[in-house]
């Protein structure tokens, strides 16, 4: 099982930032997670919300960021006011440079507009990580998506799964008399059908029998977010590939490796 930053160290560190992502790299991390959004000027930046708000208290959105107020806008915010650096949002590219000896890197798309949106997008993102293909895994809630990216990828793919979306797809729920259960072979065979390797699975979903289901099927596994260092060794014991947390120098404290 590999230990996985989540947007860096968010639990440790400044999330989606070059800083944080130092801070994991100094750690021994070899594996991380992040998230992508792209301006209207194109450019892919590392943000997990559609605007500024919650990370640098701007109003700015995502779409308005330019060189510029990439610059100017710090992502420490409130909350990590005491940390030592300016964090401005970072671009892919910037990113990347910096983890060029991560083994395994999940870059997770965020929900997209429209067609026109998700092929604008791809069309700057495959350029970006060609080379790549051993070490990225292109995750995704969104299913148009993954479909259009199956047409023109050599990379791996994941479908990411949450309570919400479980509870409005009633083909992942059996009913049975006394209580509803999930349906883990619709589940698994949705993201067979959408071409993925890779389920990311919200903690809260994930089961040994749900486990059971994803290895029959061949799929590889990463369960986010886990912050609880015996959920971390139950969940390993049950054989995810990738264990997502906000908190990995607690992880390593508990005996989990990279």
């Amino acid at each position: 099982m590999r230990l996985i930053g989540h947007r860096g160290a968010r639990g440790e560190a400044p999330e989606n930032t070059l800083g944080g992502f130092e801070y994991i790299k100094n750690l021994g991390l070899l594996a991380v997670e992040f998230d992508i959004r792209q301006t209207l000027n194109g450019d892919l930046v590392v943000i997990h919300d559609n605007n500024l708000t919650r990370t640098a208290q701007s109003r700015l959105n995502v779409e308005e960021l330019t060189h510029t107020t990439r610059h100017q806008v710090d992502q420490r915010g409130m909350q990590w006011q005491h940390w030592p650096r300016f964090e401005k949002t970072p671009l892919l590219t910037e990113t990347l440079e910096l983890l060029s000896h991560f083994t395994h890197i999940e870059i997770e798309v965020k929900p997209l507009a429209d067609s026109a949106a998700i092929q604008r997008l791809i069309d700057t993102l495959l350029p970006i990580l060609d080379g790549l293909q051993n070490r990225v895994v292109i995750t995704s809630f969104d299913a148009q998506f993954l479909a259009a990216l199956q047409h023109q990828n050599q990379f791996k793919t994941g479908l990411l799964i949450e309570f919400e979306q479980i509870m409005l797809n009633p083909a992942f729920l059996l009913q049975q008399t006394t209580r509803t259960s999930l349906n883990y072979d619709a589940i698994v065979g949705y993201a067979q059908q959408l071409k993925c390797t890779q389920l990311g699975l919200q903690d809260g979903l994930c089961t040994q029998e749900f486990m059971l289901a994803v290895k029959k099927a061949q799929l590889s596994c990463s369960v986010w977010t886990v912050n609880n260092t015996e959920r971390a060794l139950l969940l390993k014991h049950w054989g995810i590939d990738g264990l997502i947390t906000d908190y990995p120098a607690q992880m390593l404290a508990a005996g989990l490796t990279v």
